[in-house]
């Protein structure tokens, strides 16, 4: 499915799709020309759940991981991941603080993000020293 700018949807098999550097190109039913194709340009992109391909172990979707619960690995809430954030080097978890009512960005990187538990609903994280509140640390 693809959504217009108008928030209009409509429906497009695909009929095949390459990885270009960091670009999904994408030849979809019914799009027979190149005016036809910028006209998509820049739309949301959404794929049914049921249709999804599995992952390998350590993997998840960035949609699994939206809501989660964000705990230091010493136990204590963090928070709830709100959003995830495409860099050009890792991603970023934003992290709803709920101690101070603000959001961490957090690197998803193997050095803060220690588990990823979309069953439990929880992600681990082991921050460095200050990146939420020292507070965390001094329970360690």
């Amino acid at each position: 499915m693809v959504r217009s700018r108008s928030a209009r949807s409509q429906t497009f098999p695909s009929v095949s799709s390459a990885l270009a550097r960091s670009t999904l190109l994408l030849k979809l039913a019914g799009v027979t020309d190149p005016a036809e194709a910028e006209a998509l340009r820049g739309t949301a992109l959404a794929i049914p759940a049921a249709e999804l391909q599995p992952l390998e172990a350590d993997r998840f979707y960035v949609h699994d991981v939206i809501g989660l619960r964000a705990q230091h690995v010493n136990g204590q809430p963090l928070g709830t991941i709100t959003d995830v954030l495409s860099g050009p080097g890792h991603d970023l978890f934003v992290v709803h603080d709920t101690r101070g009512e603000t959001d961490v960005l957090v690197p998803a990187v193997k050095a803060f993000i220690k588990s990823v538990d979309v069953a439990a609903g929880v992600v681990l994280i082991d921050p460095i020293p200050g990146l939420f509140d020292d507070e965390y640390e001094e329970i360690r």
